[in-house]
Parts: C-alpha cells; sequence; structure tokens
C-alpha cells in the first residue's frame, strides 16, 4: 500500500495525473480514485527528477503484479494524498503544529521533503521483509526493489543535502532539521532507538569521520540501517 500511495504522490507532484491515468491496470478492482493530489510548483531539474521517480515507481508496481501471476491481482487501495494528509504526520514529527499547514506540493523543498519521507520508508520496508520471501524468484524480486528504493533515497537525500542549511518557505526550519525530525518520526514509528533512520545534521560522535553533515544514514560500520 506505501508503494502505491508514494507513486501517486510521485506522479501528481511531477505531472499533475494520477496513476490511473497513467496505467489504468494497476488499479486492479479498484473503483475509488485517487484524490487530493495536485501538481506541485517545481523548477525543471526538480520536476524531471520527480517524474523519473514517478515512472520507476509506476514499473515497479508492474513487476509486483507480474510477480503475482495471473490467479492473483494486486488491487489499488483507496488513495488521498491531500496535503491534509501529510502535514498531520509533519506536525507529529516537528512536535507542534505548523502555521500555514504544510504543503507538499508548494515548492522544491516540500516537494522533496515527501519524497525523502516515502523513500526511507520503502527502502526499509523492502529490505526488512528479505528474510521472510517463499522462493529465489520473489527473493530477487524484493532484493532489487530494495537496491532500486535505496537509489531513489540516495538521490533525493543528495540534493537535499546540497541545500540542507536552507530555510524551506514559508517556515524559518532549516531543510536539515525537517529530515532530521522526520526521520526520528520513522525511528518512533518502528519502535527503534534512533537506529531506523538519520537526517542530513547528527551529532558528531554518530557522522561519518567525526563529521555532524550526515549525507549517508548508516551505522558504525557503515552499513545502512
Amino acid at each position: 500500500n506505501i508503494e502505491y500511495v508514494a507513486t501517486e504522490f510521485y506522479t501528481q507532484a511531477s505531472m499533475g495525473r494520477t496513476m490511473d491515468y497513467l496505467d489504468s491496470s494497476l488499479a486492479g478492482n479498484c473503483t475509488d480514485p485517487p484524490r487530493g493530489g495536485e501538481k506541485a510548483y517545481l523548477s525543471p531539474s526538480a520536476e524531471d527528477m520527480m517524474r523519473q521517480i514517478a515512472y520507476q515507481s509506476l514499473d515497479h508496481l508492474k513487476a509486483i503484479q507480474l510477480s503475482l501471476g495471473s490467479n492473483k491481482s494486486c488491487n489499488r487501495p483507496g488513495i488521498d494524498v491531500s496535503c491534509s494528509r501529510f502535514s498531520r504526520i509533519v506536525n507529529d514529527a516537528m512536535g507542534h503544529t505548523l502555521w500555514p499547514d504544510f504543503d507538499w506540493y508548494k515548492n522544491d523543498y516540500t516537494t522533496l521533503l515527501g519524497a525523502y519521507w516515502f523513500s526511507g520508508l520503502l527502502t526499509k520496508c523492502y529490505t526488512g521483509i528479505l528474510d521472510r520471501c517463499e522462493g529465489p524468484a520473489t527473493n530477487r524480486l524484493c532484493g532489487s526493489l530494495a537496491a532500486a528504493k535505496a537509489r531513489q533515497e540516495m538521490v533525493i537525500r543528495t540534493v537535499l543535502y546540497q541545500n540542507f542549511q536552507h530555510n524551506v518557505y514559508p517556515y524559518k526550519i532549516s531543510v536539515a532539521e525537517f529530515t532530521n525530525r522526520l526521520s526520528r518520526y520513522k525511528d518512533k514509528l518502528a519502535g527503534s532507538n534512533g537506529t531506523a533512520d538519520e537526517g542530513l545534521w547528527v551529532p558528531s560522535c554518530l557522522g561519518t569521520g567525526g563529521s555532524n553533515s550526515n549525507m549517508f544514514s548508516a551505522d558504525s560500520y557503515g552499513l545502512p540501517f
């Protein structure tokens, strides 16, 4: 379900189109159209990046459906990618209600922070189910999906890292602070003690080479969480 929601967000933000418009076969038997999405106000480079991630994510859904075979179907859930949905997540992560409400379609930074949220979740989702996969074909698929999502996550982290000191308009809160809060919230949801994800600015004892800046989210051995 996270894959469906993330893909809908990517397609809406980059193209202003629902995933059903781009490929109606992915909906399965679901007749409830996705709602709440809109075209984001993005720079050409951010729009192109999000568009490429959107199409790759659509292909991932096709690969999952293909792996299920003709005897099984994967039905898309009802999806709401409105700003109000994500603003609640951001408020919980920040520990207070932002004003104005967080709009993940407003600009490059807000949209990339939405992508940061999804890419990290999906990378860990596919990595986490690898040891529960039944059969070599399913194991290969999950491994490939985990690798693809990790690449998406790294691209998104890199762009955000290049701007980590910038404030996210209209707030006086930096990109780095948003990533730190979102990552800690992922840790909380996962029931971990700060070892499931890291933002772009960490204590020097956790950073690579004793640095506070943190492009790579990894443990003390440099391995992904």
